[in-house]
């Protein structure tokens, strides 16, 4: 609830779960003192990051709000759907990171999986974001591009930071191709194509469900893979 507005609440306690039990199993494989004492300060530094992160998600909450967009409960209940269960995370946190040798390979392998991709995500959110929220959720990246910086220093890997800016780069426009419009073109045209010669697109609509479910997939296929790179 955000002043008199009454919201069922979006359940964000998993949000940055893996991120969390990435580092606790870093710090578990580190088998020096300065491994340790890097993973130590990563963590403290999450939980401070964490804070904000709460006040941010609160503050977005109360523009929106501001705004008149209050979600319903359906509305939220499939956002909460979306979400991969606890055991679901756990099950990829096993396969990804468990078996590996040292905490330096704990630490790039989520390096790999999760920032390229949450950073696009976040790339694309801010730029559709209303003029009156652009400002906070800047500052919001800026406080997490501080902390991936951070983690990307204690891996110590000089080729990383390319490896993920190239990574990024394939997710942005990912992200911004299966954004857009898609229109069914066949070749030879079909003689509904023939018979009205209408701009390309046009008739999208009487294309058939096949068409439409492909659309529905490809915004589908976004929402699962953001989870499931979240999940490692």
């Amino acid at each position: 609830m955000t002043g008199l507005v009454q919201e069922k609440p979006i359940d964000l306690s998993l949000e940055s779960y893996v991120e969390r039990r990435a580092l606790e199993l870093a710090l578990a494989k580190a088998s020096t003192d300065a491994a340790r004492t890097g993973v130590q300060h990563l963590l403290e530094q999450r939980a401070a990051l964490e804070e904000r992160r709460a006040a941010h998600a609160l503050d977005m909450t109360a523009r929106r709000h501001a705004r008149g967009e209050v979600y319903s409960d359906a509305k939220v209940d499939a956002i909460n759907r979306m979400m991969p269960s606890k055991a679901e995370l756990e099950r990829n946190i096993q396969d990804l990171y468990a078996r590996l040798p040292d905490a330096a390979g704990v630490l790039e392998r989520y390096a790999v999986t999760s920032f390229p991709m949450l950073r696009a995500q976040r790339r694309t959110m801010l730029s559709a974001l209303p003029a009156d929220a652009k400002e906070a959720a800047r500052a919001m990246e800026e406080d997490e591009e501080r902390f991936r910086a951070a983690w990307i220093a204690a891996i110590g890997s000089p080729t990383l930071v390319r490896q993920l800016k190239a990574r990024e780069r394939e997710l942005v426009l990912l992200f911004r191709t299966a954004s857009r419009p898609m229109f069914l073109v066949t070749t030879p045209a079909s003689p509904r194509g023939r018979r009205r010669r209408g701009r390309p697109g046009e008739g999208l609509e009487q294309a058939g469900p096949a068409v439409r479910r492909a659309r529905g997939a490809t915004a589908l296929g976004l929402c699962r893979t953001r989870w499931a790179s979240a999940g490692g």
